[in-house]
């Protein structure tokens, strides 16, 4: 798996899956990779893209707070990108590791962020659905700083 985002364009890496948040009653499902609005946010692994969802406008509380978003179900894992401030594929599309899928939205723009990052989860794959959560720091190279 590589990073969604390039490394040298990474300012840090934010909350990461937690079972509890001090801020939020709800656990964490993901990592926040910080960086500038407008950043490529690239495919982590080959896959094919099974979700583009646009819950910015959406009356649904946690739809709007993941805003625009991707999912790319590879052949181990189903990984989703949110936060996005444009995308460039569409459901059924292949995404090859390193494929542009789209941008990081600048603050406010998708998701209820005040800082631009990307929301970066992976989750197993399950029968229906998607499975549990996996912590995406243990399956990503080290960064180097």
């Amino acid at each position: 798996m590589n990073w969604p985002i390039p490394p040298s364009l990474i300012l840090d890496v934010g909350e990461t899956v937690k079972a509890v948040r001090v801020h939020k009653p709800q656990p964490h499902k993901g990592v926040d990779i910080h960086c500038a609005a407008g950043t490529p946010v690239l495919s982590a692994e080959d896959g094919v893209v099974v979700a583009v969802v646009d819950g910015r406008r959406s009356r649904d509380p946690k739809r709007r707070a993941a805003g625009l978003f991707v999912d790319v179900k590879s052949s181990r894992y189903v990984c989703r990108y949110l936060h996005l401030g444009e995308v460039f594929v569409f459901v059924q599309q292949p995404a090859l590791v390193g494929d542009a899928l789209g941008t990081v939205a600048s603050p406010f723009q998708s998701g209820l962020a005040e800082r631009p990052h990307l929301h970066f989860e992976v989750r197993h794959l399950a029968d229906v659905g998607y499975g549990a959560p996996l912590d995406p720091l243990r399956l990503l190279p080290t960064r180097r700083s």
